[in-house]
């Protein structure tokens, strides 16, 4: 199951795009398919069918015989002009045959859709569906999709998967994509968890991330962290992060580290990535560290 959610989250905008940007000619015109049937001929005709006309059409289509590309493209085909209320029933026929991979990849797919149009109705719809269904996989999907229009909203119901472990996968996908826009609050959000929540993992994807646009900042956030080895564990990350954008400026905030192995291994990654992209500028970098510096050795 998660495999193809994985995919659906690469392949939606690729499908969905594709068909919305068809002209009107070949919006009008009639694919056929393996099986010998005949796509709508118009997105836009899903809007005016009722939801048993809906339906229908998806019975059809996953009790054919066509392959799964030409199963795939016809029910996008239907979805690409839906309003939440037509997505329900598209979603609710293609339930009634899960069993079917068809069905489970469609069902990822024009969840993303829907969540796109409306994350609460999505939201509530997966909730209702048994759970032999993956549930708590596509609450998941909603959830992360949700985040990328809006990360607070989705975090404030990120209680209502029931599954421990994958409520807290969920969450590391919401805090990273709430950290492309706004890492400090991604930060102080996680701070705010309970301990079992906040893992090591976590905290070094926001700072790295963090440490991209802002690594003065991302670095003051790592130390405030307690000592111990999630704050050793985040400065490795933020070192690492800062090396791969400005390793020279990286080697200098290393520099001001008590020594030890948290500032011995972000020193070596720092001077890796300057031997890489700047060779002169780290020979001349070498001679200035003292004799019996542990990192040298």
């Amino acid at each position: 199951m998660r495999a193809f959610i994985a995919l659906a989250a690469l392949a939606t905008a690729f499908f969905l795009g594709k068909i919305s940007g068809q002209s009107d000619r070949s919006a009008q015109a009639k694919t056929p398919t393996k099986a010998g049937r005949n796509a709508p001929a118009n997105p836009t005709a899903t809007a005016q069918k009722s939801t048993e006309q809906i339906s229908a059409l998806v019975d059809n289509i996953l009790n054919s015989k066509a392959n799964d590309v030409f199963t795939l493209l016809e029910l996008l085909h239907l979805a690409s002009n839906a309003n939440s209320q037509q997505m329900r029933a598209l979603l609710d026929a293609i339930a009634k045959h899960y069993s079917s991979d068809d069905a489970q990849f469609a069902m990822a797919l024009l969840l993303q859709r829907w969540t796109d149009l409306d994350p609460r109705a999505a939201l509530a719809w997966v909730k209702a569906l048994p759970k032999d269904h993956d549930q708590n996989e596509l609450l998941g999907l909603v959830l992360s999709d949700w985040a990328l229009q809006d990360s607070s909203a989705a975090l404030a119901a990120l209680d209502q998967i029931p599954d421990h472990d994958a409520r807290k996968e969920t969450l590391g996908v919401i805090l990273q994509s709430m950290a492309q826009t706004n890492p400090a609050d991604a930060f102080a959000m996680l701070g705010k968890l309970p301990l079992d929540e906040r893992t090591p993992e976590l905290f070094g994807q926001i700072l790295s991330q963090w440490s991209r646009v802002d690594p003065s900042a991302a670095t003051n956030a790592a130390l405030s962290l307690p000592l111990g080895q999630d704050r050793s564990r985040a400065l490795e990350d933020v070192a690492d992060a800062w090396a791969k954008a400005d390793p020279a400026a990286a080697l200098a905030w290393v520099e001001t580290l008590p020594t030890g192995s948290v500032s011995d291994s972000a020193f070596s990654n720092a001077l890796g990535e300057l031997v890489q992209k700047d060779p002169e500028a780290a020979e001349k970098y070498l001679p200035s560290l003292p004799n019996d510096d542990a990192r040298n050795q």
